[in-house]
């Protein structure tokens, strides 16, 4: 988004209804019906359907169908940014329904994607109702001071010392930190490399921009008993005492987020934040049983936005194969 007074090279005007559709690297599948009046990337191509040929509500689930794709990528020309050209796209020719059939089709379609719709608008408000309850109840009040508060280290241990990364550690890179989720993508088994030590229950929480302000804060499963993580992470580990479920929303509220991107140092682009200054954020003062139960309430509420996500997930994989039970062609 942006105005179009910044705009200096050449762009493509767009009306609502209108398709984008991304002419280089076609397996990423960008394509969108615009509804608003704009310009685009004129990366893209805009496309608008003759109704005499093909419904405009048609169009947009024909050419998400395996069997547009898999014609656009064969007639993409380049190698590491694969481009379609549109007087080449132009001549292909393609079987089509009738129009009568085609508006059955998008009656069928249009229900499966609204059920897709409706279930991941649900996931993104149950995603803020967690992100809001876990501000609010770990951070009841606004400010915070040495009187009312206690710091971060004296809760949890940040960079524990511990002997050094062994060969037979696994290793997590910062790629296995997915954004704003708490579990990581994979361990991989490495070689010996410098890096921090982590252990089951510890949080990861990247020390630099963007990842830190992209949400790259994760917590190691709780079955591995070693393993190694970049040097670019904080390794924060939970005193005895304390909830590890706790630590970690704790460690993802906005306001230790918020505090440790403030505490950056560095040149733009490449700042860090020290495990120290991290350590040294002001929370709430919290007995172990209010923390056991504030962790218990907030994992109640991810999983439950998880169970949503997933059902979300499952409604998107349905849309796609029953447009391409409709329209021909297997998604792989």
């Amino acid at each position: 988004w942006g105005d179009i007074t910044d705009v200096e090279s050449t762009k493509l005007r767009f009306y609502p209804g209108d398709i984008i559709f991304g002419k280089r690297r076609v397996y990423q599948r960008k394509l969108a019906v615009a509804d608003f009046e704009g310009i685009c990337s004129a990366h893209a191509m805009v496309l608008r359907a003759k109704p005499d040929v093909a419904l405009p509500e048609f169009l947009p689930f024909f050419m998400q169908s395996e069997r547009f794709m898999e014609r656009a990528l064969a007639i993409s020309v380049g190698s590491l940014s694969p481009t379609i050209n549109w007087t080449d796209l132009a001549r292909e020719e393609f079987a089509l329904p009738s129009i009568e059939e085609q508006q059955e089709i998008v009656s069928i379609t249009t229900a499966s994607l609204n059920a897709f719709e409706s279930a991941n608008k649900a996931a993104l408000v149950l995603l803020e109702l967690r992100r809001s309850t876990q501000n609010r109840l770990l951070f009841p009040s606004q400010g915070m001071s040495k009187r009312n508060g206690v710091h971060l280290s004296d809760i949890a241990s940040i960079n524990p010392s511990e002997s050094a990364i062994s060969e037979s550690d696994p290793f997590i890179p910062m790629e296995a930190l997915d954004e704003w989720e708490r579990d990581i993508t994979r361990i991989e088994k490495k070689g010996t490399r410098g890096g921090v030590r982590a252990r089951g229950g510890d949080v990861l929480m990247a020390r630099i921009t963007p990842c830190l302000e992209n949400g790259k804060i994760a917590q190691v499963p709780k079955n591995i008993e070693a393993c190694g993580g970049s040097t670019e992470f904080v390794v924060i580990r939970a005193n005895q005492t304390v909830s590890a479920s706790y630590l970690y929303w704790l460690i993802t509220s906005d306001r230790i987020r918020n505090a440790s991107i403030a505490m950056m140092y560095g040149s733009t682009g490449r700042q860090r934040v020290s495990g120290k200054d991290i350590g040294d954020i002001l929370i709430p003062p919290l007995r172990p049983e209010e923390q056991q139960s504030l962790g218990l309430y907030i994992d109640d509420l991810e999983d439950k936005r998880k169970q949503m996500a997933d059902r979300a997930k499952q409604a998107k994989v349905f849309h796609f194969r029953l447009i391409n039970k409709l329209l021909g062609g297997q998604r792989t």
